[in-house]
Parts: C-alpha cells; sequence; structure tokens
C-alpha cells in the first residue's frame, strides 16, 4: 500500500467497515475484462474471514465463478465528498476494504440457509428467519473464503 498512514490494520476496524457496508463488489475472471458485480452479502469472522451472497442458478456470474473461482472484493463505507476551492484541491472522505479468495457455491439447504442467516443479520440485525422452500431452490448461496485483505481510511479523523 502506497499511502501507509492511511492503511488500517486492527481486525477490528476492518469488520466495522464490513458492518457499515451495504454492497460489495466483487471481480471475476472473464475473458478478455474482469467482470465486476455489485451484490448484497453478510460475512463472518471465526478467525477465518467468510463473505455470504446468493443469487439465481444460473447465469454469467456463476459460470464465471465455474471457469475459475478465484475472485476479489471491494466494500466502502462512509464517503463524503469534500470540494476544495481550487482545481485539483479536492477529494472523498471513505474507509474501503478490499481482499481477495476463492469462491464456492452452495447448493445444499443447510448451507442456503446459513448463508441466508449470515446475509440477513447483516442487513437486518435480526435472527431466526424462515425461508420458504420453494425461494430456496431458486437460489444459490456464494461462500467466499478471504484470502488476502487490506483497508485504507482517508478521513478528517486522520
Amino acid at each position: 500500500m502506497r499511502r501507509r498512514d492511511r492503511e488500517i490494520t486492527n481486525r477490528q476496524e476492518i469488520l466495522n467497515i464490513l458492518s457499515g457496508a451495504d454492497i460489495c463488489r466483487i471481480a471475476l475472471h472473464d475473458d478478455e475484462y474482469p467482470y465486476i458485480v455489485p451484490m448484497n452479502f453478510g460475512f463472518e469472522d471465526n478467525g477465518t474471514l467468510i463473505l455470504y451472497f446468493h443469487c439465481a442458478v444460473e447465469g454469467r456470474k456463476l459460470d464465471l465463478i465455474r471457469n475459475n473461482n478465484n475472485v476479489g472484493f471491494e466494500v466502502e463505507t462512509d464517503t463524503k465528498k469534500v470540494t476544495g476551492s481550487k482545481a485539483c484541491n479536492s477529494s472523498i472522505y471513505y474507509k474501503s476494504v478490499i481482499g481477495c479468495g476463492s469462491v464456492e457455491i452452495m447448493n445444499s439447504r443447510e448451507d442456503k440457509v446459513h448463508g441466508l442467516d449470515v446475509l440477513m443479520k447483516h442487513y437486518t440485525g435480526k435472527e431466526g428467519f424462515r425461508y420458504e422452500e420453494e425461494l430456496l431452490n431458486k437460489m444459490v448461496v456464494l461462500r467466499l473464503t478471504v484470502t488476502k485483505i487490506s483497508a485504507k481510511s482517508h478521513d478528517v479523523k486522520r
């Protein structure tokens, strides 16, 4: 990382950024160019950081994952434009997390329910949801095991 003064290394701070993010973008390998998809997500950290996503049972995203399941991801929070009085004297405050890992396509009912529970807790703070079988049959859950991660902050406090 070029700007070490903006680097975040504290694990809890990184988890706080993930907690505050609404969308996670995943970058998939395509033939000529990366394919980047914004997705709803949830995460858990039991020594290994795991991100969960859900999607339909078919489509470009799954085709690309089946071909190469190594992905990158990015989230950001606390964005704020800062307008300067001169040209090129503006900036944006933010906190961000980027990383990479491998994605698995989860098809079992148990894995789907667990992943959805993590997603629902991320967005609602609640647990104990019930999922209709018809809904579960129309989706897969993606589980991204994070192998590399970094975080950065550019804000008024730093």
